[in-house]
């Protein structure tokens, strides 16, 4: 196995922890807020470019507009929303992003993580 798919592996168990924060705390959504807010705040002091900080904010604004408008078209619903989303959502949906772009640029190699 490549270094780059072995350091793209290392950036998963950021995906489990977004994914079990999810699926044990949605039904409590301030908890499960705070707690992204602490991930993406952990990941933002790691990774803090310029690109970095604007991927992070425009997944956290473009990917919950996106479901705002799934929701009002009816398409899906949630449980315990906040404004047709739950509160925690922007901040999940940024974190995801931030993983996602780390994530590809280490398996395309182009750039090169700043320790």
């Amino acid at each position: 196995m490549s270094r780059s798919w072995l350091r793209a592996l290392g950036y998963f168990p950021i995906y489990i922890i977004l994914i079990g924060l999810a699926a044990g705390m949605w039904s409590r959504p301030l908890l499960l807020t705070g707690c992204y807010a602490v991930l993406g705040g952990v990941m933002l002091l790691r990774w803090h470019s310029r690109s970095d900080v604007g991927f992070f904010f425009l997944a956290g604004v473009l990917g919950p507009l996106g479901e705002i408008v799934g929701v009002r078209f009816g398409a899906w619903h949630y449980t315990l929303p906040w404004i047709d989303i739950p509160v925690w959502l922007p901040l999940g949906w940024a974190v995801a992003g931030l993983y996602l772009k780390k994530t590809i640029e280490v398996l395309a190699g182009g750039v090169e993580e700043r320790s």
